[in-house]
């Protein structure tokens, strides 16, 4: 069965470009440990990971002419040719995917991942080539296809919020707080109930102006945009995978809650 590849967006089938098999290890090798910076108050965490996923790719390339084929490969390399990990989807691999109440939904995941290594390239004759392009993926896990949202207000105290996520393992949220109340301090606590994990936050928001917690490889907190860090403790947790999460939001203002966040695959 032959697969199309799609990288940063670009379908490479476009350029002639298949690959048959594909060879993804189902596990990474080895583990790392990795601790985050200490925050203001000195609290810091340790997580043990799976190391980076290789996905390696035997590919075809073919063209009406030489010359296209030359035009193609050269196209091909300019889009893989990048620094920083992006969207690398097997546009034919899918993955069904069970959710915490049995339904089944079929998913196409992508990894964010850059090109490892040089490519090889040989000319087997004047209208056809194959490539061997290996990949490597710093987050071992595959990422749903599609974001997923939750939203919900928040009022002055405790706010519980049913957060139901698919996937094998965790995934990582975007919380998005909205103050509409008037400007002034603000003491944010979100916990999620699954993981027994808390962010803290404190500092001052104004009025239609947004927090936001990337609870991600990113571990940081936006105020209005810019980074805001100084009044950040606890842990950037994730949700646990197949499962309904329980998280609390308390704060000291009224607004609106959002979590955007890919469910992961192992």
């Amino acid at each position: 069965m032959a697969y199309t590849i799609s990288f940063n967006d670009v379908d490479l089938s476009t350029y002639g470009l298949y690959l048959s098999p594909s060879k993804i290890p189902y596990y990474p090798r080895t583990r790392i440990s990795t601790a985050q910076p200490a925050f203001k108050d000195g609290s810091y965490f340790q997580n043990t990971n799976a190391n980076g996923r290789d996905i390696d790719l035997t590919c075809s390339i073919t063209a009406a002419t030489n010359q296209a084929l030359k035009n193609n490969l050269h196209t091909i390399m300019e889009i893989l040719n990048v620094d920083t990990p992006k969207k690398l989807v097997l546009t034919d691999y899918k993955v069904t995917e069970t959710a915490y109440d049995s339904s089944t939904s079929v998913v196409t995941p992508f990894w964010l991942a850059l090109v490892d290594q040089n490519i090889d390239v040989s000319f087997l004759n004047k209208y056809v080539a194959t490539l061997q392009i290996s990949f490597f993926a710093p987050d071992p896990s595959a990422y749903g296809g599609e974001q997923t949202q939750a939203v919900g207000s928040i009022v002055v105290g405790a706010n519980d919020v049913s957060v139901i996520a698919g996937g094998t393992t965790g995934a990582y949220p975007h919380i998005t707080l909205t103050r509409t109340g008037a400007t002034g301090g603000a003491a944010v606590s979100i916990r999620n109930a699954n993981t027994a994990e808390t962010i803290s936050w404190n500092g001052t928001l104004e009025q239609n102006k947004s927090l936001i917690f990337y609870n991600s490889e990113l571990w940081k907190v936006t105020n209005d945009s810019a980074n805001d860090m100084s009044g950040v403790s606890g842990i950037f947790w994730a949700l646990e995978g197949k499962a309904t999460n329980t998280v609390t939001i308390t704060t000291d203002f009224t607004g609106t809650a959002s979590f955007n966040w890919y469910n992961r695959y192992r």
